[in-house]
């Protein structure tokens, strides 16, 4: 290539490059003014031989290909306004000793996976409770069985719970935008919150009225041998409280409804578990608890209906107050862990050490960095926020630090795919160790 020709290139490169440049710095974007050598060994290897003749069809081509660069560029600002979990893979492009691209595309199908299971079996959940409602609510006043119509209700009323689930679990996976820099994760602990709300205060109804009732049989079953009366029916527990008229004999067969509604919750409780585990999603797990406390209260049912027929009521009494504590357990300890969330308590120790070793893998590649400092994470949803501290020589130029910081941020979210955002502290000193 002769010196005229290489100036033409440089110059027409260099004005895309201005151009780009004032266009990225809107949304937080820095080009550095690309070098000579740089410029040349971008035209060598995309030339992909070694030799420096250039026909002019290729030199014009490349000057398109500059002109183009700004538009180019527009699309990928937009792509970042629109996308803040985004990724940036490194590469030693012509602009800069790194170029910005879009997310990591396995990144992006995990995500779009995971956030078509959770919202696939949050669908599955409420169908299932909906149909359990009218199933249990017919048979109810069919067989004469309060538990069953009161079990019915709390499927119905668990329908809002699905809900809450559903929206909060699909928010907190929208990408960052200007309102949220740094993500709707925190939606996510929000709706944990009101999940385990439902489950504590099932929990706190169901052992008050259990209570009541051991309280109210067992003087009777201590003092003497004779059973408790046949019509006193047990309560169902499932948030609506009805007693059926001892003069109403209820049906064996209403059991077998009971008894399928332990088997479907049961099955949900597995599933949504599975995916809430797959996705770590805190209000997936949740939702799959509340569906295990929905097969404890059928299964409260059925010891209502059994003691009825049976002619021993406080059964179901006793089975209440067991469920009553595992539910009002397993709600209040996940709501103490969106408490922690929210209010930015750190993570499981576990959690920091395993940003920590793939920061200490990451910078094996980087030896511009001499030293890593503090390491601190937070949780929001599914993701991890990081802040590390990173320890460069005065020496090093401001060009080869951002180089680095880049190459630090894009190896550890291709290692960690639940770390979203990652926030460097630079420290310059002579204070430093070589890795």
């Amino acid at each position: 290539m002769s010196a005229q020709q290489c100036r033409c290139l440089r110059s027409s490169l260099l004005a895309a490059w201005r151009t780009a440049a004032a266009q990225q710095m809107q949304s937080g974007w820095v080009l550095r003014r690309p070098s000579t050598t740089r410029l040349a060994h971008h035209c060598l290897t995309t030339s992909g031989r070694s030799g420096s003749k250039w026909s002019l069809q290729e030199l014009e081509t490349l000057k398109t290909a500059a002109s183009n660069f700004s538009s180019c560029s527009r699309i990928l600002c937009q792509a970042q306004k629109g996308n803040g979990d985004h990724q940036h893979s490194h590469s030693h492009g012509l602009f800069s000793a790194h170029t910005h691209a879009s997310e990591d595309s396995a990144s992006k199908i995990d995500l779009i996976e995971h956030h078509q299971a959770g919202s696939r079996i949050t669908l599955i959940g409420m169908g299932a409770n909906f149909g359990m409602s009218v199933a249990k609510g017919a048979a109810g006043v069919y067989f004469h069985s309060s538990a069953l119509l009161a079990d019915a209700a709390h499927s119905l009323s668990d329908i809002l719970g699905d809900l809450v689930t559903l929206y909060t679990f699909r928010k907190s996976r929208q990408p960052a935008d200007a309102t949220h820099p740094y993500g709707y994760g925190r939606y996510e602990a929000l709706g944990t919150l009101f999940v385990s709300a439902f489950l504590v205060a099932a929990g706190l109804g169901i052992g008050s009225h259990a209570l009541d009732q051991v309280l109210h049989y067992l003087p009777g079953v201590i003092g003497t041998v004779a059973v408790s009366a046949p019509s006193l029916l047990g309560h169902a527990h499932g948030g609506a409280h009805s007693v059926v008229d001892g003069a109403v004999v209820v049906d064996p067969r209403a059991i077998w409804f009971a008894v399928g509604s332990i088997g479907i919750n049961e099955a949900l409780f597995q599933a949504t578990m599975k995916v809430g585990r797959r996705t770590k999603s805190n209000v997936l797990i949740a939702n799959a608890w509340h569906h295990r406390s929905d097969a404890l209260t059928s299964l409260v049912s059925v010891g209502a209906i059994g003691g009825a027929i049976m002619g021993f009521p406080i059964l179901d009494a006793i089975g209440g107050l067991v469920v009553s504590a595992m539910l009002a357990k397993s709600g209040s300890q996940m709501a103490m862990d969106a408490i922690r969330e929210i209010t930015d308590t750190p993570p499981p120790i576990q959690v920091t050490r395993d940003v920590a070793d793939a920061l200490a893998l990451v910078l094996l590649d980087v030896p511009e960095v001499k030293a890593l400092g503090d390491v601190r994470c937070r949780k929001s949803g599914p993701f991890v926020h990081v802040t590390a501290s990173l320890k460069f020589a005065p020496s090093q130029s401001a060009a080869s630090i951002e180089h680095a910081v880049w190459h630090v941020r894009d190896g550890l979210r291709r290692r960690l795919k639940f770390v979203q955002n990652i926030d460097i502290d630079v420290v310059t000193s002579d204070d430093v160790t070589s890795n």
